[in-house]
């Protein structure tokens, strides 16, 4: 789900512009959370996209899927930038309106809070 609210040169790098943009997709990416009113990025890994997720649901315990365990998504918090080694803050500290913006997009993809 590109927002293309982070142009490459407003991020550290470009590879974590493009994890920014890789929220809610399968996959790695980068969403920004807020904790304790403060924002903050964690790295998600998903097997399944988000948008995909319903129709798993739907699917039902009735239904001929295959009977399987999977790892929807992970996550862990981030400090540094896994590509480049940014530290992380001074991006939200350089545009805190726009980080708000991308928090507000990517609350839905937040499955659970760290």
């Amino acid at each position: 789900m590109a927002f293309g609210l982070f142009p490459k040169n407003e991020t550290c790098c470009p590879g974590f512009a493009g994890l920014l943009d890789n929220a809610g997709n399968n996959g790695l990416a980068a969403l920004v959370e807020e904790r304790n009113g403060r924002l903050s990025f964690t790295l998600q890994s998903r097997g399944l996209a988000h948008r995909h997720l319903e129709a798993v649901r739907a699917q039902g315990p009735d239904s001929n899927a295959p009977n399987v365990c999977w790892n929807i998504s992970t996550s862990m918090i981030l400090k540094y930038c896994p590509i480049c080694g940014c530290r992380l803050e001074r991006l939200i500290r350089r545009s805190p309106a726009k980080f708000h913006a991308l928090f507000k997009q990517h609350e839905q993809f937040c499955d659970f809070k760290l």
